[in-house]
């Protein structure tokens, strides 16, 4: 399990609702975000917040959206001891992506466990799904964060199973849905990672292990290609974190691999103009 998994896992919380539970995760430290289906009829109620079958905290709904969105997002009722690692939105998906995901099924893994799936595509709803293969989705899983494991960015958040008794994977709401409706996560994402910088510096941890792993092979042409494509999504940002991390790769391998700026942000794009960059 790479790091980044790891602390996908610290970010993800079982939800206790009355018999029944569902899997939500912190995208802010007093928020956390899960499927409206997930909470149905518990709006007003206290949400009982568990990590490793310990009640760790209390959350009520503070907004609701119903289909086409089934969103949902929770507000922490008191203080918390600790600043909880929060997962890091990114709008980035393509097809054949790698995917991983942490929830809490209703069978076998009372404390969790992880699945691995392949991205097949966006549907052509409104808004649109990230439909997802090669993986099993039991029912509780709903409102598992969904990690882009290319981009290194939580993509989606799951929303139902193809089939609960086999690999045929299932559907998910997008990050580019959940900020759309959720407008004010953009900003509080953006001074949080700058604050806290678990999540980016597992990032790099990560991108480093697979350009080695490709360096190694001897597989240079590929590796150029890898060190491409984690600089652009970067370089385009807006966000000052993103920025850090673009810096770090630059540093780190462009120049090594002679990778050209015309090339790793292509001949059309104008640099940002952005502080220290």
């Amino acid at each position: 399990m790479s790091q980044l998994e790891e602390l996908l896992q610290q970010c993800t919380v079982k939800l206790i609702l009355s018999g029944r539970h569902g899997t939500g995760f912190f995208v802010t430290p007093k928020y956390i975000l899960t499927c409206a289906h997930v909470v149905k009829g518990f709006e007003g109620q206290l949400i009982q917040v568990q990590q490793n079958q310990k009640n760790w905290a209390q959350a009520v709904v503070e907004r609701s959206l119903p289909e086409p969105y089934d969103l949902a997002l929770l507000r922490i009722q008191f203080p918390l001891n600790s600043i909880p690692p929060c997962v890091y939105l990114g709008t980035d998906i393509q097809s054949r992506d790698p995917l991983y995901t942490f929830g809490y099924p209703d069978e076998d893994f009372p404390n969790g466990c992880p699945v691995t799936f392949s991205n097949e595509g966006l549907t052509g709803d409104e808004p649109a799904l990230i439909k997802f293969a090669l993986g099993q989705v039991r029912p509780g899983m709903s409102g598992s964060p969904l990690l882009n494991q290319r981009t290194g960015k939580v993509c989606g958040i799951i929303k139902f199973t193809r089939d609960r008794s086999t690999d045929l994977g299932g559907g998910a709401i997008t990050t580019e849905a959940i900020l759309a409706q959720f407008a004010k996560l953009t900003e509080e994402q953006q001074l949080f990672h700058q604050s806290d910088q678990r999540w980016w510096r597992q990032m790099q941890v990560s991108s480093d292990e697979m350009l080695q792993q490709e360096e190694q092979a001897g597989n240079l042409a590929q590796y150029r290609t890898h060190v491409i494509k984690l600089i652009r999504p970067c370089w385009k940002s807006n966000s000052h974190t993103d920025r850090e991390i673009y810096r770090d790769i630059l540093h780190q391998h462009r120049l090594n691999y002679r990778i050209s700026e015309e090339e790793a942000f292509e001949k059309s794009t104008t640099p940002p103009q952005a502080d220290g960059v």
